[in-house]
Parts: C-alpha cells; structure tokens; sequence
C-alpha cells in the first residue's frame, strides 16, 4: 500500500547559501508530506565560483600526489588552487552558512577536524573525501530544520552488480518508516559496499532521492532544482531570446524521461528513473526558485496530446565501419565484433546494420586509447573488405511515445534536414517506435537541433 509522503530532493543550486535554504525550509513547511529530504552539497552562487565537489576532488588529489588525476580531468573542473586555499574555501562555505542562518553551531570546527583526520590517513580513497560534501551539508541542514540525520551509508548498500537498489538496500530505507516524528534529511551521492564509501555518477544525489523514494513507497518523488521543470530542448543551443520562449514538458513517461536523458538531457542523472519506474511512483521536476510552478511531472502513463515530448542530442561520436561481403550467412559475426569491443570494457550506443556491412557508434574519446588495437583484432579475426573508423559524428533523437500511433514523422525529419542542407549519416529507430535517432556530422549537429525544434516542438 502506497503511503502518502513525499521524498523531495534538492540540488547543489536550491542549497547553496542561507537564502536558498530558508527557501528550501519554506517548500519543506508548506506540506507536512514532505517527510523525507534528501541534499546535495553547496553548488555555486554569486559569491561562490565553485562547487563543494569539485574543490574536495581536488582536494583529494593535491593532497595524493603519486594518485592518478584521471578521473578529476574527466569529470570533475580541474582547479588551480593549492591545498591550504581549498581546504579554506570548504572551512569558510559551511561557517558562513551557518552564520547567515544564525546557527550557533559547532558543526563547522567539527567538519574541519574530520576532513584534516580524512587526509591524513594513507589508506582513505577518493570516495571518502569527496561524500564529504553531502555528508557536512546534509547534518547541517538537519540541525537548521531541527530534523534528524540518517547517513545514506547506513542505508544504501551496493551490491556485488554495482546496483543500490536491491533488497538489502530496500529493507535498510523501508525502516525509515518506523521512524516517528521528526522529518528526516538524507545525504545524496554515495551509499556503502562492504563498509566502504561508494560515490555515484555525477548528479548521483538524484539517483539516491528515486531510492529513497523506492525504499520508503513514497507517492511521489519531487526533485527541487533552478529549472522550471525539463525543457523540450536544450536552451543552450540557442541564444538567448530564443530559449527563453522554448517550453516545459507538462507531462511525460517513464521511457521518454530515460530516452531523453541518456540522449543529452541533464536534468536528471540518468539511472534516476529505474528504482521509481519500477515501482509507479511518478517524479515531479519542480523550481526551488519559483515554487508555485508545477513543473514537469513523470509517469508511467500521460494523456498528452502532442507527439514528439523533445529533442536531445550528443555531439563527440564515432563510428567502426565493417564492410563483409555475405556477412548476414557468417553466424556470430557481429558477437564477435561486439566481443572485441567488449573486453576493452567499452560501451557502444547503437549497431546499424545491413546484410554486408556493420556500423558501431561509440564515444569517441572512449575509443581513441584502443583504436589501433581493435582495428586490428576485427582485422585479423574477421579480413572485413573494407574497415575504417569515421569520426565527428553528433547524435540526435526525437522522442515521444506518441510516434507509434502517428504516421509520417520520419519522413518530417528526414525532409527538415534535406531542406536545410544537413546529410544523414545514420538513421535508426527503436522497436518500440518512441525515438528516432539521427547522426549527422559534428558541424551541422547545433543547426539539426535548432531546425527540428522549429518544424516538429516550437508553438506557431
């Protein structure tokens, strides 16, 4: 039986001073729903050119000189700062929250003593330092609202398949419930495996809020952030009077809020959406900024009139080429191509496909450190007629499950983007019928988006 709370998360931007918060304090007040809060650590603001991640990663590493930085240059701003300057920017953030909040609070010496003990051991991994950042916010926050701090390593266990939501993790969160009272504040970003720290991917305090969400049957999961709710197309391909007028999504699916976000769209991490689709609790996209807006909800099932819900893109692909006379009559070859590509641990996106050739699209910058010997492994392994690898290539995809009831919409795109110039390099559409995906070279990828949004999303 579904019981009616709210899990409301908030990001980096609805926590990043004591302004935002006393916003946040007056969203939790409004509805007694709202028993389950989960944060994220302080992102950036007017005063603050940093966010709290970003300077403990760096952190981290300045104070790990014989550590590989890979993982900081990939997803994380480099800083040009020393260790003394990032650690006085953590201590400063957090006291003058405090201080702006009028708390007479200890919290702040005590997070400057556990993050000096952090880096001080020889032994404490990334992880730890970095959930630091949800961790302090999470207890400060907690005391501000007089609510009590659950820590989401106590809760969140991840398994052996690297999955959080499983039935451990799910009887650990469903014993929330049995907590009477006080409304409770949950650190977002990282859970446990084996006692140890285990952070998610960039935007992962999202994907703890859809499992706390899970774990306690919540009847809705709000997700607070400085948008109005998911946008039909990314605003920043446009200038600036243009993506002012482009439009919310009211409603949308499950699969069309998968699609859309594993093709661009950063609203929501992508692995969001899977612990609360499971179990029909819908997701609302909603403004700390603007409250009263009713942002873009998400379901398992909408009555929607239009069609097409939105338009996503990715620009930084490219493709495998493998010509093979007679390749549809050689059982196994595309495994074995996948093979090859598979044991190098690299994702692709999507395998177009004729009866004598083979095209496999992958990120580009995932494949350049294997290029060479993957070439000539299928080389070798298969003597394909003709093999290359065809970079600068973008991928766009129009998505609405509406699609399977309308005839026509490919040949919408197809002729939008004959009319403008823009070749296709590759078309294929899923079995479900809900999204067209498009490849087009890098330097018409901006003016493909900008002339689908004018012929299939923009309001005459």
């Amino acid at each position: 039986m579904v019981k009616n709370v709210v899990v409301a998360k908030f990001g980096g931007s609805s926590l990043a001073n004591a302004v935002q918060i006393r916003k946040v304090e007056s969203i939790l007040n409004s509805d007694d729903k709202r028993r389950y809060v989960v944060v994220s650590a302080p992102g950036t603001d007017k005063d603050n050119s940093y966010k709290v991640t970003d300077i403990l990663y760096n952190l981290y590493y300045n104070s790990r000189k014989n550590v590989s930085t890979k993982k900081i240059v990939s997803d994380y701003k480099k800083l040009p700062l020393s260790q003394e300057e990032l650690v006085k920017i953590i201590s400063e953030r957090y006291s003058t929250i405090a201080l702006n909040l009028g708390m007479k609070t200890t919290l702040p010496r005590l997070f400057d003593t556990e993050l000096e003990n952090l880096l001080k051991k020889k032994n404490t991994q990334v992880d730890e330092v970095v959930s630091r950042g949800e961790n302090f916010h999470a207890r400060l926050i907690a005391e501000y609202l007089h609510a009590k701090f659950v820590d989401a390593a106590d809760l969140i266990y991840i398994d052996e398949e690297n999955d959080p939501d499983n039935d451990k993790t799910m009887r650990l969160v469903n014993q929330l419930t049995k907590l009477k009272g006080k409304r409770i504040v949950i650190p977002g970003f990282y859970g446990n495996t084996d006692k140890k720290i285990r952070t998610f991917s960039r935007g992962g305090s999202d994907f703890t809020g859809s499992i706390i969400a899970a774990g306690v049957n919540a009847s809705l999961y709000e997700n607070w952030t400085d948008q109005n709710g998911i946008l039909c197309v990314d605003p920043r391909l446009f200038d600036e009077t243009e993506a002012k007028s482009i439009p919310v999504i009211d409603v949308m699916t499950f699969k069309e809020c998968r699609e859309l976000t594993y093709s661009g769209f950063s609203v929501l991490n992508d692995e969001t959406v899977g612990p609360v689709r499971k179990r029909n609790i819908p997701i609302n996209i909603r403004n700390t900024n603007n409250p009263s807006y009713k942002g873009t909800l998400i379901t398992a099932k909408h009555n929607r009139d239009s069609i097409i819900v939105g338009i996503a893109g990715k620009d930084g692909f490219c493709t495998i080429d493998i010509e093979k006379y007679m390749m549809n009559k050689k059982p196994g070859f595309g495994k074995g191509i996948l093979d090859i590509i598979a044991k190098r641990k690299i994702n692709y996106e999507h395998m177009p496909s004729g009866i004598d050739d083979i095209s496999i699209i992958i990120d580009e910058k995932v494949l350049e450190p294997y290029k060479k010997e993957i070439l000539e492994e299928i080389e070798s392994k298969f003597h394909p007629d003709n093999l290359k690898v065809t970079p600068d290539l973008a991928l766009i995809s129009i998505v609405g499950e509406g699609m399977f009831y309308k005839v026509g919409i490919s040949e919408k795109v197809t002729g939008c983007l004959a009319r403008n110039n823009i070749n296709i390099e590759i078309m294929n559409q899923g079995a479900s019928e809900s999204n067209i995906i498009i490849g087009v070279a890098s330097k018409d990828y901006k003016k493909g988006i900008r002339v689908l949004y004018e012929e299939l999303l923009k309001k005459k």
